[in-house]
């Protein structure tokens, strides 16, 4: 069986139903989040990277060059970043959430990893009378990284972009974790809240702070940490 995605046609090995919903995580995910959680997936590698907006076919290309996508990455709550505060990844569920939204929004997502590639689907189940998560697997020759292929719109890529501080233009570094303009709470170089009172912005280490969504964070917790970071501040200009 042969199945077209991203990455042209390609051939079928394999293919597992998803139990979940592709209305799942509908609220508070749309194609910005769920490009930034590949994002975030990309700089966890910790390798050379690369992102862009292939404007001629209408997606984006997020590549890394590490040790590859395990297939337990594809498990629901799998994760091995939790233990590890250096990551951004903790929950074991924002690729599958991507999945979920890019489905949602009837865009195609394609992944080639060392040894296989996914292409995301969906099927109608008549026993559960919804429509449920369907990943075909693919073979391959990659012997390096992972490269995720989603379709998208500039503007939907733009705006994951730019919840990275790294990938943000116009922002200036005053001091270790301060930053002008004000306004936004990061944790791990990613944006989580936008507080527009705070004079200064924030990019906080500690991802317990944050919820699956990463859109709340604790606010006793907040004030705890920016005093924290106050404290230590070297610049006394700012």
């Amino acid at each position: 069986m042969k199945t077209k995605g991203l990455f042209g046609e390609v051939n079928v090995t394999g293919s597992c139903d998803y139990m979940i919903e592709v209305s799942y995580g509908e609220k508070d995910w749309g194609m910005p989040q769920g490009i930034r959680e590949v994002l975030a997936n990309m700089l966890d590698t910790k390798t050379e990277y690369d992102a862009h907006y292939d404007k001629n076919n209408g997606y984006c290309v997020i590549l890394d060059h590490g040790t590859g996508l395990p297939k337990k990455a594809l498990v629901m709550g799998a994760s091995s970043k939790a233990a590890d505060n250096t990551c951004i990844g903790t929950f074991g569920e924002g690729l599958k959430l991507a999945f979920v939204t890019s489905l949602r929004n009837s865009r195609k997502l394609s992944i080639r990893t060392i040894g296989y590639g996914v292409e995301v689907s969906s099927t109608h189940s008549d026993e559960y009378d919804c429509e449920l998560m369907r990943l075909y697997f693919t073979d391959n020759k990659q012997d390096i990284g992972t490269e995720v292929r989603i379709e998208c719109t500039q503007e939907e890529f733009d705006q994951a972009m730019n919840m990275f501080l790294q990938f943000r233009e116009g922002y200036c570094e005053l001091d270790k974790n301060l930053y002008l303009p004000g306004g936004f709470i990061s944790i791990l170089g990613l944006t989580t809240e936008e507080r527009p009172n705070l004079l200064f912005s924030y990019d906080l280490a500690d991802k317990s702070l944050t919820n699956r969504d990463r859109n709340v964070i604790k606010s006793k917790a907040l004030k705890a940490e920016i005093e924290k970071t106050l404290t230590h501040m070297k610049n006394k200009n700012a």
